[in-house]
C-alpha cells in the first residue's frame, strides 16, 4: 500500500493516531551492504506478533525504512560512496597484508583478521558518522527521507502520526540527533543549512499542531553514552553531572504515554553497547536500560538483536 494514502486503515478510533514505526540500522560489518529491509522486517514482524499476544493493536502497514553508508538510491548525499571506498581500502590494505612476511606464535594474529574486516567495514561507519563532513551527509540525507515520508503521510489534514524508532548501533545515534533537532531547544537548529531547515520545519509545524508525537525509542547495540564525549558542551554536562531532559528528545509527560518510553537494550558482550539512562533526568523510569543476553562471541553479538525473540517481546509489552 502506498505510504501517500490519505488515512492509513489502521487509525486508532480511540485516540486517532496511526502507530508507524521507523528503523534506522548501524554500522555495516559487511563488505557488500544490501538492504537492511530483512532484519527490519524480521523485527517488525516478531513485534507484531508479540502485540497481538499480549492483545495490542500491532503496526500500521506504513513504515519508514532508513538505509545510509551505501548506494541505496535514497540519497544524493557523499554518504552513499562510503561503503564503496571502505572496500578500496580494505582490498589495498589486505592485499599488502598478504605479501607481509612477519612469522610470530601470538595465537592472537588468527582474530586479526576478522577484527581488521570489522574495523574496514564497521567502525569505519562510526567514525565518518562522528566527522563533521559525514555529520552533514548523513543528517541531510536521513533527517530529508524521514521528513519526506512523515510529509507523504500527512496529506490527509485528518491524519495524526505517532512514531516509534528503532535505532541499531550507529542508526541509535542518528535517530537520538533527529529527535533533538525536532523537539530540543533552539540551539539545536543552529547547526542546520536551509535545506535542513527546510525539511525540518513542516515536521515540527505537525508537532506544534498536535498531529505527530514520539511514542518510543528502542536503541539496542547502541554506542550513545561513550559518543557523548563527541562535544565539549556533553563533557561539561557529564563532569558536572548535569542531567539531560527527555521532553528534548520527544518523550514528553505532555503525552500522557506510560513508562518506559525509550527501553534500550545492551549486552556486555557486545562491545558497542552500553545503558544510557543516567545521561537523563529519568524521573518515572521513562528511560529503561534493558540487560538482555544476545550471545557471548563478538562481533557477532552485535547484530543478532535483530532476531532476538526476547527483545520483540519485551518492545511488546512496554509498547
Amino acid at each position: 500500500m502506498s505510504a501517500a494514502r490519505t488515512q492509513p486503515e489502521t487509525t486508532d478510533p480511540e485516540t486517532g493516531w496511526t502507530e508507524v514505526p521507523v528503523f534506522v540500522h548501524g554500522i555495516l560489518p559487511e563488505a557488500d551492504p544490501a538492504s537492511h529491509a530483512k532484519e527490519y522486517n524480521a523485527l517488525l514482524d516478531a513485534v507484531n506478533a508479540a502485540l497481538r499476544r499480549y492483545g495490542k493493536r500491532p503496526f500500521s502497514s506504513h513504515r519508514i525504512y532508513v538505509e545510509w553508508g551505501w548506494d541505496s538510491r535514497q540519497s544524493t548525499q557523499p554518504d552513499r560512496y562510503l561503503a564503496e571506498v571502505e572496500r578500496k581500502i580494505a582490498m589495498h590494505t589486505n592485499r599488502a597484508v598478504k605479501k607481509t612476511r612477519d612469522f610470530t606464535l601470538n595465537p592472537l594474529r588468527l582474530a586479526y583478521k576478522p577484527m581488521r574486516s570489522l574495523f574496514f567495514f564497521g567502525v569505519a561507519d562510526l567514525f565518518y558518522y562522528v566527522s563533521e563532513d559525514g555529520e552533514t551527509a548523513v543528517r541531510t540525507h536521513v533527517f530529508d527521507y524521514v521528513a519526506g515520508k512523515i510529509r507523504e503521510m500527512m496529506r490527509s489534514p485528518k491524519t495524526r502520526l505517532s512514531l516509534t524508532f528503532f535505532g541499531h548501533s550507529a542508526g541509535s545515534l542518528i535517530s537520538h540527533d533527529l529527535l533533538f533537532h525536532l523537539f530540543g531547544k533552539k540551539d539545536a537548529a543552529k547547526s542546520e543549512g536551509p535545506a535542513m531547515a527546510r525539511d525540518l520545519n513542516p515536521v515540527r509545524g505537525f508537532i506544534r499542531h498536535d498531529r505527530l508525537r514520539i511514542r518510543h525509542l528502542y536503541t539496542f547495540g547502541s554506542p550513545i553514552s561513550t559518543l557523548a564525549l563527541r562535544s565539549n558542551s556533553m563533557i561539561d554536562k557529564i563532569r558536572h553531572s548535569t542531567l539531560l531532559q527527555p521532553r528534548d528528545i520527544g518523550l514528553r509527560a505532555s503525552d500522557r504515554l506510560p513508562a518506559p518510553r525509550w527501553v534500550n537494550f545492551w549486552d556486555q558482550d557486545d562491545l558497542f553497547s552500553g545503558p544510557v539512562s543516567f545521561l537523563y533526568a529519568n524521573r518515572d523510569g521513562v528511560i529503561e536500560d534493558k540487560y538482555l543476553n544476545v550471545g557471548s562471541f563478538f562481533p557477532a553479538t552485535h547484530t543478532t538483536y535483530w532476531y532476538s525473540a526476547e527483545m520483540a517481546d519485551h518492545i511488546a509489552k512496554t509498547f
